[in-house]
């Protein structure tokens, strides 16, 4: 039996802007994209169409995935500090390994879907990429 949910107690850190590094068009243009070994941090992935891509030994640290399509999108021992998925479409995803700290935008039934599709859930307050506590 998976735990009770409150989504109204966590909070993402708030940044002033995230990373514009890719246009509207480009974001739509990232469906089956594999990225390995990597640290992106403040990245907006806002509205991209990333289905069938895999995250491999990925850390994403305040990143936004708002309106993300993440169909079938494969989270593979990666680290999500303080990430916000509010309005991802998820659904045909793994989760393996991933620790989630921080995360926001999840209903209480697509963070049991995380959790069944291999995440962790880690306590606590999570630091920024800037080091900054939490609020």
């Amino acid at each position: 039996m998976l735990a009770t949910c409150d989504t109204r107690s966590r909070t993402a850190v708030e940044y002033e802007e995230t990373e514009r590094i890719l246009t509207d068009r480009e974001k739509l243009g990232l469906r089956n994209t594999t990225l390995f070994d990597a640290e992106m941090a403040r990245v907006d992935f806002s509205h991209a169409d990333l289905r069938g891509s895999k995250f491999d030994r990925v850390e994403l640290s305040g990143c936004r995935f708002r309106g993300a399509n993440l169909i079938g999108v494969w989270f593979v021992e990666c680290t999500m500090i303080d990430v916000d998925l509010t309005g991802a479409s998820l659904g045909l995803n793994s989760f393996f390994g991933t620790n989630l700290q921080g995360v926001v935008g999840l209903s209480c039934k697509q963070r049991d879907y995380v959790v069944a599709s291999g995440a962790t859930f880690l306590a606590g307050r999570a630091k920024g990429a800037r080091g900054k506590q939490a609020k």
